[in-house]
C-alpha cells in the first residue's frame, strides 16, 4: 500500500478557516454595518469570509461592499415564516464551504 503525498493531502486541505457571517439581508442598519466591516476587514490571508443573507437582495450600498470586498455574497430569498427552500440552501452552503466559525445576527 502507498503513503500518500503529504504535499499534495496538504494542499487538497482549505489553508483558511471559513467565517460565515448570517444575517436576514444587508439593509441600513448596526448589525448590518459590523458583517460588512468585519468582511472587509477580515485578513485574507487568515480567514475565508462568506456572507449569506436570510432574504433577497434590496441593492443597498453594504451589499455593493460586501461585493466589493470579493467575498463570496448568498441571498436565499427568504420570506416570512420558516422556509424548508432556505434550510436546504442554507445545508447546501456548510456542505460546500465546511465553516470553522458561524457569526448570527439579528436571529429571533
Amino acid at each position: 500500500m502507498r503513503t500518500p503525498n503529504i504535499a499534495r493531502v496538504c494542499a487538497m486541505e482549505p489553508t483558511r478557516p471559513v467565517v460565515f457571517q448570517i444575517l436576514p439581508s444587508l439593509v441600513v442598519g448596526g448589525a448590518e454595518r459590523l458583517v460588512v466591516h468585519l468582511v472587509e476587514r477580515l485578513s485574507r490571508e487568515r480567514f475565508a469570509p462568506v456572507c449569506i443573507c436570510l432574504e433577497s437582495p434590496l441593492g443597498t450600498h453594504y451589499e455593493a461592499r460586501v461585493r466589493a470586498s470579493g467575498a463570496p455574497l448568498y441571498f436565499l430569498g427568504k420570506g416570512a415564516g420558516a422556509s424548508g427552500d432556505v434550510l436546504r440552501q442554507l445545508n447546501a452552503l456548510f456542505r460546500q464551504y465546511r465553516p470553522a466559525v458561524v457569526h448570527t445576527h439579528i436571529m429571533g
